[in-house]
């Protein structure tokens, strides 16, 4: 009877008021270039790539997308480009299984060639995560990041996203190193070279966007199996 007592007597989270709080500092952000801008509610996990050879070098995670379409609708060549930054982790959810990742890179492509793109850095505790977004999109993911460390639960996530353990490399079992947000179209990375991989690929040089002239092979390729 003591100890059930001592558990009624401490305190519980709120998780009704925590997400009304998170949900208005996001709503805020936003607003904040009066850019309209979804509900962040689909983050896709990332792991570092696949650093083998053989069959497994071409898609190390066949079943990253369950039983949706082939690679969540991205071509075999789209994946293997990607596959040398990153590769998708299982989400276990339809709907990051039937085009919702060929989408999001289809935005995120079309600001990087319009060079409406901006790279950064937020702290969390002692680590620095790296994003990339469009320049409207930058106050809506400053925003984003520290509610997702402090409690990912706040946002209301359809699946966990394990910032917070990746950050902190504490209960990483998946290993997560990046996150593809696919409601709006952004990234973010807790691990540097995987974040510079994407960069290149992307076409974004020392971490600053520069105009590109021309169409790189891989960008072209990724558009096209976005559409």
């Amino acid at each position: 009877m003591i100890e059930s007592a001592k558990c009624d007597a401490m305190p519980r989270k709120n998780y009704s008021t925590a997400r009304k709080r998170a949900n208005n500092e996001l709503e805020k952000a936003a607003g904040s270039f009066g850019y309209e801008m979804e509900k962040t509610y689909l983050i896709q996990r990332l792991l570092p790539p696949y650093e083998g050879t053989g069959l497994l070098a071409m898609n190390p995670n066949p079943f990253a997308f369950g039983g949706g379409l082939r690679n969540g609708g991205l071509s075999d060549n789209a994946m293997k480009i990607l596959g040398q930054a990153f590769q998708f982790d299982y989400m276990g959810s339809a709907e990051f299984e039937f085009g919702a990742v060929p989408k999001a890179l289809s935005k995120i492509l079309n600001y990087v060639n319009a060079s409406e793109c901006t790279v950064g850095t937020v702290r969390l505790g002692i680590q620095e995560v790296y994003f990339l977004s469009s320049k409207r999109q930058e106050n809506y993911v400053r925003t984003l990041l520290p509610l997702l460390y402090k409690d990912e639960y706040d946002v209301n996530l359809k699946e966990y996203c394990l910032l917070r353990e990746s950050v902190n490399d504490e209960h990483n079992y998946r290993n997560v190193r990046g996150w593809i947000e696919l409601d709006n179209g952004f990234m973010f990375f807790s691990d540097k070279k995987m974040f510079q991989n994407t960069c290149e690929i992307l076409g974004i040089r020392d971490m600053m966007i520069e105009k590109l002239h021309g169409t790189l092979s891989s960008i072209a390729e990724l558009k096209k199996s976005a559409r």
